[in-house]
This record gives C-alpha cells, sequence and structure tokens, in this order.
C-alpha cells in the first residue's frame, strides 16, 4: 500500500486510548508502567516499529546512582554541572539525583536484580566524569536489556497495550493530540489524552555509529513539524571507544572497560591520554577527540586490556568478550582497534522532568528530549538513569492529569514531482560525519548546508516509509548544521576548530519551535 503525507485524516481508521506511548525502549516503558500503575481506569498503549531495536536494549555501561556510603545526590549533581560544559539546568540535575536513587530504591523491591561484588553487595563501577563508583550494572554489561526486559515485564503485567507502528505525523487541533501511525499494511490514526514522544535520537544519522539503524529521529522530526520545541541539536556525543564496524553499526565498548584499568595506546605504543586530567577516564568529548587527532595524524588507535585479569574480565563484559571471540581478539595478547562513533543525541523536544513541553498534551521523554540535564556533554551512564526517573515522573503525571480528546486534522505536505534518489540517506550520514563530526569547521558546515539545500527540493512527499525517512533525515540534518554554524564556540561534545574556546555569550541554549526555512 502506497500513502503519502498528503492525507484526509477523517477517512483513516483510528483507535483511542488515554495515554499513547510511542517507543519501547527504557523511558517509553516506564513511563508506561508507572501511568497504568497510578491509574487503573486509564488505558495506556505503546506504540513502535515491528523488531524495532532501542538504545535502551544495547546500553553497556549501567545506571548511575548514589548508592555508596561515600558517595551523594549531590555529588553525582555536581558531577552531571561538571561533565555539562556550563548549561546544565541545575534545578533539573538536582531533582534526577535524588529522583533515580528514589526510583532504583523502588526497583529493587519490585525484583529487579543488580550484580553483586564478592562481598553480596551491589557492585559499583567508574565510568569517565564520575568521582565515585556509582554505575549499577545487570549481567555485566547488558544492562539496557536487563532493565528494559524488567520494565517491560511490569508494563505487562499493569494491562499496557503494545501495538506495532511507525510514527508519520503528530496530529494537532487546539489541545487535542494524536499520531497518524503508518505501517506496510495500513495507516492508522491513534488518539488520546496524552502523547509521549519516547522516540530516541538521531545518532544513526552518522556513518560512524553505535546505534541501531530505527535512530535517525524520526520522532524529532515529526515533532519539528507540529510546532514543539526544539534545542541543543548541535551536541551530539561521540562515543570514543567502539570497534569499527563491519556490519553498519560499531560495537561500542563500553566505558566500563577503561574503568577496570585499560588504557589507550596508538600504534607507536605512546598512552597519549596519560598527560591529559583523567587519562582514559577524562569526558567522553576529550577522550573522542584525542582519538580523532591521532588518527587524523595517521595513527591508528587501540584499547589495551593487555593488564586485566582475562577471567574477571569475561565475567564483567560477557556481551563484550563474545564480541571479541567473534572478531578473533584475544585480550591477553591482543590490541583492540578502537574509533569514535556518533552515540547519544544530547539535544531533543525540549521539556520538563515531567517531561511536558510547549504544546499541552504532548510528552517527551527519554533521548528524544531535551530536559537540560546534560548540558552540553551527557555524563556517562547517565541516560537510562534520566530514562527510568523522568519516565516515572511522567507516567505518574500523566495518570493525574485531565486532558480533551476529539477530532484531529492535519496539514497536507505539498506535491513535488521529483522523487528520492535511492542512497540518499548514506549520503546525509557521510556528509554528517564529515562535515559536522567531530570536529567542525565553517568551510566544512558551509559545505554540507549547501549539499542539503541542493537536494532539499525532491523531499517534499512521502508516498512509503523509507522516502518519509528521507525526508526526516534531510529536515534534521539542515537544523543540526545550522545550529552547528549559529554557535561559534567549544563547549562539550560541539567543537569548533575555528572556534576552540569557549565563550560567555553561547552559555546559553538555542530553540526552534518549526522547521528551518
Amino acid at each position: 500500500m502506497k500513502y503519502s503525507l498528503t492525507f484526509d485524516s477523517e477517512k483513516i481508521p483510528r483507535e483511542r486510548f488515554d495515554t499513547i506511548i510511542f517507543g519501547s525502549g527504557l523511558a517509553g516503558v516506564t513511563a508506561a508502567f508507572y501511568a497504568a500503575k497510578s491509574n487503573k481506569n486509564k488505558s495506556v498503549a505503546v506504540i513502535s516499529p515491528n523488531s524495532s531495536e532501542s538504545n535502551s536494549g544495547l546500553a553497556q555501561g549501567g545506571i548511575a546512582c548514589s548508592f555508596s556510603e561515600t558517595d551523594s545526590p549531590i555529588k553525582h549533581y555536581k558531577d552531571t554541572l561538571k561533565s555539562g560544559n556550563g548549561i546544565v539546568g541545575k534545578k533539573t540535575a538536582k531533582i534526577f539525583s535524588q529522583e533515580i536513587r528514589k526510583r532504583i530504591d523502588e526497583l529493587i523491591e519490585l525484583g529487579l536484580n543488580f550484580d553483586l561484588n564478592e562481598e553480596g553487595k551491589i557492585d559499583l563501577g567508574l565510568e569517565g566524569g564520575h568521582s565515585e563508583n556509582r554505575i549499577l550494572h545487570i549481567n555485566g554489561d547488558d544492562t539496557g536489556k536487563g532493565v528494559t526486559e524488567f520494565m517491560t515485564m511490569l508494563a505487562n503485567d499493569e494491562g499496557v497495550n503494545f501495538l506495532n507502528g511507525f510514527l508519520a505525523e503528530i496530529l494537532l487541533e487546539g489541545e487535542r493530540v494524536g499520531g497518524l501511525v503508518l505501517s506496510e499494511q495500513e495507516e492508522k490514526i491513534y488518539s488520546g489524552n496524552a502523547i509521549v514522544l519516547a522516540t530516541g535520537g538521531f545518532s544513526s544519522l552518522f556513518s560512524k555509529t553505535t546505534n541501531p539503524p530505527g535512530t535517525k529521529g524520526g520522532g524529532l522530526a515529526a515533532a519539528l513539524r507540529a510546532g514543539l520545541e526544539i534545542a541543543d541539536v548541535e551536541f551530539e556525543q561521540f562515543h570514543p571507544t567502539s570497534l569499527p564496524s563491519r556490519i553498519g553499526r560499531n560495537f561500542l565498548i563500553s566505558e566500563s572497560v577503561r574503568g577496570e584499568g585499560a588504557i589507550l595506546l596508538n600504534d607507536k605504543m605512546q598512552r597519549f591520554m596519560k598527560k591529559i586530567k583523567g587519562k582514559e577516564l577524562a569526558t567522553r568529548d576529550i577522550v573522542s577527540r584525542k582519538i580523532f587527532e591521532e588518527m587524523n595524524a595517521g595513527n591508528k588507535v587501540f584499547l589495551d586490556c593487555r593488564n586485566l585479569d582475562s577471567e574477571k574480565f569475561r565475567k564483567r563484559f560477557p556481551t563484550i568478550s563474545k564480541e571479541f571471540e567473534t572478531q578473533n581478539i584475544n585480550i591477553e595478547q591482543d590490541l583492540v582497534p578502537v574509533e569514535p562513533a556518533a552515540h547519544y543525541s544530547v539535544g531533543g523536544i525540549t521539556a520538563n522532568h515531567f517531561g511536558k513541553t510547549n504544546i499541552s498534551g504532548i510528552y517527551a521523554i527519554g533521548e528524544v528530549s531535551c530536559t537540560g540535564l546534560h548540558g552540553g556533554n551527557r555524563l556517562a551512564s547517565n541516560s537510562l538513569a534520566e530514562a527510568i526517573s523522568f519516565g516515572a515522573l511522567c507516567g505518574e503525571k500523566i495518570a493525574k492529569e485531565k486532558h480533551r480528546g476529539g477530532r484531529f486534522s492535519a496539514k497536507s505536505a505539498k506535491n513535488k514531482k521529483n522523487k528520492p534518489e535511492s542512497g540518499t540517506i548514506p549520503k546525509i550520514k557521510n556528509i554528517l560525519w564529515e562535515k559536522c563530526g567531530i570536529i567542525r569547521t565553517e568551510t566544512g558546515l558551509n559545505s554540507a548546508l549547501g549539499w542539503i539545500k541542493e537536494n532539499e527540493s525532491i523531499f517534499k512527499k512521502a508516498h512509503s516509509i523509507e522516502e518519509l525517512e528521507m525526508i526526516n533525515s534531510l529536515t534534521l540534518a539542515e537544523l543540526i548544521v545550522k545550529q552547528c554554524i549559529r554557535r561559534e564556540e567549544s563547549r562539550g561534545s560541539h567543537y569548533r576548530e575555528d572556534f576552540p574556546k569557549k565563550d560567555k555569550k553561547f552559555r546559553r541554549h538555542y530553540y526552534f519551535k518549526q522547521a528551518m526555512e
């Protein structure tokens, strides 16, 4: 069946729930559980693409939480502020650092099991930017999958409906909200009192990424078209250590491996991070940039795990160990080739800690949101923690609030004769990586913007999910590049070689409420 953004909403079948959540990652299922648990009289549905693979399920490192006797929420708060390079929302960070400890205690009571150390206490790992060991993990390096499956189970037990579909458009009429869902079989409108966007980030818009292919920002593009406010998309976080891809996605090597003592070497056997404050556990923007500079100088970069106990390594990092075996890497003898890759989208839909946006009845949580918690550079393992803490607050808030529901309409897309060319998304990915990646310049950014302008006329009408994804990708690419041009400084994960220092006049956020012309 063919369909397009030009549609008659009155003729499309519809279904209604009190709360509709787009996205089945950790933020989405956490909000679903707490919404259903807090008000059993309201129906809740979670909608996501078929066989969707979320970032949450791939997350290795763990959940940041001040759990030890020597740690505290205020220490976690201060580390979050420091990592965020001066633009973290202080109120949001305080709420977060207190809330995550409360929610972890709740989940433990509900039966979530974290890994224990030899003393029978919860084992706490260390990652870059943290002043204390505070990374809780499950099954070694399978934390994301473990906690997401646990929350999905809880949501199922509360009667949450799980449905398949691709979010095409957010439909609005006054305070009434709904979503147009597309699949290969049908198009359908789901209406509700509240719509929660938990659709993830846009890191797979870059050619080198640790993300699954679905994370190209489709939900964010739909939000942009609907008039939701967007902020901070120039702050894309690149993870320093990933195995070069053989299947289109780089394999992530958790920061916790460096937390256990692994070091970085170039092919001259030089430990190039030795003189940097924090060494291998400096914040991700610093480590990624140093690796990138080594590679630009013609050097290969490796992670050296040879000093680690191989038996303990396999127990602590079973997923990573399995991948190493697949690629014939023996950590007792071999150096592990690594490179940075796009990993986490700091920017997104402007929202508060409850997920509330600038449009009544629409909420945004998880990586698609921008609460100000991460500032210019997310602190390691704060993402799963944010998904849990703000997902729970969002679900509870929705359960209490009243919204009006009703009929919906949507503006039709302009009809253009041109069709998207095959291979366009790979071109966008390559351009963003090369011109808008770890190190940026005005010349490179203007070159990327020029290519986008030359090609944007063919992306005005979609007849399939694939073509709609092209529209979304081009829309976001333009927004990201223009934002990078606008911020003439280097802060956190945004580094301009032509403006290598922070500038106090840019110590702020930039917002957009519609697609850029």
